[in-house]
């Protein structure tokens, strides 16, 4: 399968995942691709669509429930939601068998393109910003490979610790990685995954990066939409998803200096909450400090 198929079909269901159901879904968009081309794999007979979907839909929530706090309710509606995104990836998968199915696929990109606002200039730009953010951010302050028995983040590469490599589909070594594989995982599960592409202030949207790389991206959307409601009297929900909602409230504040401040602050009371928590962390205060200044 060529990646200008696999990567096409990623952009449509990311896409829409990420508009039905306001970001909360950019972290598993990827397994739900890979587990519909595994089963794809594993049945290339035509007439084993439901053991197919079966297959994927037993996989792809018992992930769901292993990882993702949400109710029965929710559970049901985004399961049923799930199974119609599976049945139509299936069956575009089946259509595109044979020889023709390149030209296919770049017929219906232009339309897509359309319907999700995605241009070669808007890729240009995000592609740019990122690889700023990745030079100011990985380069400059994580290092290669890194095994402290006291850092917390255990054994790392480029910042990126064995869990986070394993839940990317890395499986060598990690002494292994090489700085190419780390910038595609940075992108995809970082970057991309929590719409930073959307968020059109640079110095904001580099610090957010900054802070998802080293406090993990939850809590750095968390201080994000935290750093905006002390500064407005409209708050928005603080729950680590970089929605709409979200996206919106800070591209449109006016005073941005003061929301890359107050980022740097949350970022700063957060180090030194470790260390008076644990005093063993003190060695590594004055880095963490330095990341604060930007």
């Amino acid at each position: 399968m060529s990646d200008k198929i696999l990567s096409f079909l990623g952009l449509i269901v990311r896409n829409i995942l990420n508009n039905t159901l306001e970001g909360l879904w950019g972290e598993v968009w990827e397994i739900i691709f890979e587990l519909v081309i595994e089963a794809e794999k594993r049945w290339d007979e035509s007439g084993k669509g439901k053991e197919k979907k079966k297959w994927v839909m037993d996989k792809l929530m018992k992930y769901i429930n292993e990882n993702i706090n949400l109710n029965w309710i929710k559970k049901q509606l985004i399961e049923f939601f799930l199974s119609k995104v599976i049945d139509a990836l299936i069956a575009t998968l089946n259509e595109f068998v044979g020889n023709d199915w390149i030209d296919k696929v770049e017929e219906l990109e232009e339309e897509w393109r359309d319907r999700f606002g995605f241009d070669d200039d808007e890729l240009k730009k995000n592609n740019d910003l990122f690889n700023k953010a990745f030079d100011k951010v990985i380069l400059k302050y994580e290092g290669g490979y890194v095994n402290d028995p006291i850092d917390r983040g255990g054994r790392t590469k480029y910042g990126i610790t064995e869990e986070t490599a394993r839940r990317a589909g890395y499986d060598g070594d990690i002494k292994g990685l090489t700085l190419e594989e780390a910038k595609e995982i940075y992108y995809k599960h970082y970057w991309a995954n929590h719409n930073y592409q959307k968020i059109n202030n640079p110095d904001i949207v580099i610090k957010v990066f900054d802070q998802a790389v080293n406090l993990g991206p939850k809590r750095a959307n968390k201080n994000l939409q935290r750093a905006y409601n002390v500064l407005n009297k409209n708050t928005i929900t603080v729950d680590g998803i970089v929605g709409p909602q979200t996206i919106k409230a800070i591209n449109n504040y006016q005073y941005q200096n003061y929301l890359l401040h107050s980022l740097n602050i949350f970022q700063g009371i957060f180090y030194i909450k470790i260390v008076e928590e644990d005093e063993s962390q003190k060695r590594f205060i004055r880095g963490w400090l330095k990341r604060t200044k930007n």
